[in-house]
């Protein structure tokens, strides 16, 4: 653990992955209850697939920003990309 400001960088990098999704997550319930029939018209398909594609991406990326952080907690370097 080399470097003493990783382990903040890292966390920090975590926290906002996780906030970018939590409003990813809030953007697409919100398109869905924009649809009360449970039937969306042609642009509100496409809106929520679009939807969809963000919150995976960030899940993705949620996912990396966690694993990093673990990987640096538990071998004590800092994972490659950083």
């Amino acid at each position: 653990m080399d470097d003493p400001d990783a382990f903040a960088r890292l966390q920090r990098l975590e926290s906002e992955a996780l906030k970018r999704l939590k409003a990813a997550r809030d953007r697409f319930n919100q398109i869905l209850a924009e649809t009360p029939s449970g039937t969306p018209d042609g642009d509100g398909n496409l809106r929520i697939q679009q939807a969809g594609a963000e919150v995976r991406k960030l899940n993705r990326q949620a996912a990396e920003a966690n694993k990093r952080l673990m990987e640096y907690l538990m071998h004590g370097r800092v994972p490659e990309g950083d």
